[in-house]
């Protein structure tokens, strides 16, 4: 059945009360008299009714119609009993179960940090050995066909051919025929040919014979698998370079990234515990045993590294790895703490909602708090809650969405707080360039009939790196997001501006201003935060580039989210029509809507 909306209900309401007057009229009473209180009732029912939007409740009308920021239709809003601050409100028994609305006592915990880490399998460098030549020589076979063979201490690798060893023999076979036993001649000789790591076994067999060899063998210093193999058979090779890289791999090292928010957390000698995708159910146990005293400049990570056995072999160099260190704060015992599903955040607000339980219809209270250090799956709270409270852990933004249709103070709706025409609003300095929303209030263009198709390949390029970026941003990571940034600007010296002509050629220049300065304020952001402020101007240039110059090939999604940049709306490019938010993440990750679609 069709919904029946509130304005619909009165009409119909009003009709039946005209019906009713008019019956009572035709048994004499005053016609006159009872229409006006017809009309009265329908204009006092319409009055009491506000249209508002579930997106924007600061919206409030007196008729129903269209959004005036995201259009969509408005819908009645909920009158306010005026028993309920600015910061409570009830809802339904029924509501509260159709949002499977769950709470937590606030409560002290003894306060254990996880640190989760990736890192990387590899072998254990004090297990590596640099199979070298001592002398020069030419590869006369080789007796190990390829990499990852494995090969036992003392197995012959390869024959070499070489001058320098013909005439240390028959250095050799002379200072046997003149030696005296007190010249030492026979001594010199043998250790000559013992740094060029020849056995005593070799060397007596020298002797023995009497004979000069014309090739000498190069044999296995220790056991292990051959990791890298640097010569050919018939290759010249001079002293001192390496023939084959060898590693026992019975004893490996686990290589992890530490931010360096986390390496204050994190000793030598605090266990780790690690899987490998690859091997699903397994869980290796083992300690750090050394932390890299200094930070990538880069990545802003220090690697950590344990070690592991591997007799089995099961473990192979460059396999990728979780870890997860749990670590307790030595200077708390214990501490005020709330899980993490409870809180959200907008800007420097961070928002929690109260239950009451002592009421008789489901009260919530929104409440900002202060967090403190972040424990993994809980916050420490600094201000703000007390134990003994109850807060929601499970449908906070459903009671969020909930605040904002009652038009009180929610993470959205700041009812305190008017809203400021200042973009960059923020607790952090700006970096890099002066914010602009860089082309979406400018006229779009389209030059994609003139524009050459390697121009259109070219900016291609940039934009699969833009898209890199985007999903960065989806995964709140700010390392991989900077890097991204990087990228896509360096994209951008490869775009050959000589293949446009007239108007295109200007309108690149326009546009080819914002997205470098964009970028390169995404990569001297200080925070995701940030970087997702520069963003939004970002897109807005790189959307009017791709419209105005068209896809070399496949399909992009122009996206909205009303509620991104403080509610005043974002856009950006995907090429997929999933809705994957890049200003809020995990927060907020389906929130938006397609707007528009670019095809080649």
């Amino acid at each position: 059945m069709k919904n029946i909306s509130t304005k619909q209900i009165i009409i119909y309401l009003a009709v039946l009360i005209a019906g009713l007057l008019l019956g009572w009229m035709i048994v004499g009473g005053n016609g006159e008299k009872e229409a006006s209180i017809a009309q009265e009732i329908i204009e006092e029912s319409e009055e009491e009714t506000t249209w508002t939007c579930s997106m924007h409740p600061q919206i409030q009308q007196a008729e129903p119609g269209d959004c005036p920021i995201c259009g969509m239709d408005l819908i009645p809003a909920e009158s306010d009993t005026g028993q309920e601050s600015q910061v409570e409100f009830t809802l339904s028994e029924q509501a509260v179960k159709l949002a499977n609305v769950q709470t937590t006592e606030v409560g002290y915990i003894e306060p254990e940090k996880v640190i989760t880490l990736q890192g990387k399998i590899q072998p254990d460098e004090t297990e590596v050995n640099s199979q070298a030549m001592h002398f020069s020589g030419r590869i006369e076979e080789l007796y190990v066909e390829f990499e990852g063979e494995k090969v036992q201490r003392g197995q012959r690798l390869a024959s070499v051919y070489s001058p320098e060893f013909i005439t240390a023999q028959e250095e050799l076979l002379e200072a046997k025929r003149y030696d005296d036993g007190r010249t030492g001649l026979l001594e010199a000789a043998r250790n000559k040919l013992k740094y060029w790591k020849l056995s005593d076994r070799q060397i007596n067999r020298i002797l023995q014979e009497g004979q000069v060899r014309e090739t000498i063998d190069i044999y296995a210093e220790i056991s292990g698998y051959v990791l890298a193999r640097n010569v050919s058979e018939g290759e010249y090779v001079k002293a001192g370079a390496e023939l084959f890289k060898i590693a026992d791999l019975s004893k490996l090292w686990v290589i992890f990234d530490a931010y360096e928010e986390d390496l204050s957390f994190i000793e030598e000698g605090d266990s780790i515990e690690f899987n490998i995708k690859s091997l699903p159910g397994k869980t290796y146990k083992s300690k750090i045993t050394w932390v890299d005293p200094l930070i990538d400049p880069q990545k802003r990570t220090a690697e950590v590294r344990a070690e592991i056995d591997n007799a089995d072999l099961l473990l192979k160099p460059e396999m990728f790895v979780n870890g997860e260190i749990v670590s307790g704060l030595d200077d708390k015992e214990e501490v005020l703490a709330i899980p993490e599903s409870a809180v959200m955040w907008t800007g420097k607000r961070s928002v929690v909602y109260i239950f009451d339980p002592e009421r008789e219809q489901p009260t919530f209270e929104y409440r900002e708090v202060l967090l403190g250090e972040n424990l993994g799956s809980y916050w420490i709270i600094e201000d703000g809650l007390e134990a003994g409270e109850r807060i929601v852990t499970n449908g906070t933004f459903t009671i969020d969405a909930a605040a904002q249709l009652k038009n009180k103070k929610s993470m959205m709706n700041q009812a305190e707080e008017p809203m400021t025409t200042d973009v960059y609003q923020h607790n952090e300095p700006l970096t890099g360039h002066e914010h602009t929303d860089a082309g979406m209030e400018m006229e779009e263009r389209d030059f994609t009939a003139s524009t050459p198709s390697e121009f259109q390949k070219q900016l291609s390029q940039s934009l699969n790196h833009y898209y890199d970026l985007k999903d960065a941003l989806v995964a709140a990571n700010k390392d991989e997001a900077t890097a991204k940034a990087e990228d896509f600007q360096a994209s951008l010296q490869n775009v050959d501006m000589g293949l446009l002509e007239g108007d295109a050629h200007m309108y690149w220049m326009e546009m080819l201003k914002p997205l470098k300065q964009q970028a390169e304020s995404i990569q001297t952001a200080e925070s995701i935060d940030m970087q997702r402020k520069h963003f939004k101007p970002f897109s807005n240039a790189m959307i009017n580039t791709v419209k105005a110059f068209g896809l070399d090939e496949g399909t992009s999604y122009v996206q909205y989210c009303p509620m991104a940049d403080d509610d005043r709306g974002a856009y950006w490019l995907s090429t997929e029509e999933q809705i994957r938010n890049p200003y809020y993440g995990d927060m907020m990750l389906k929130c938006g809507e397609v707007r528009e679609v670019i095809e080649k």
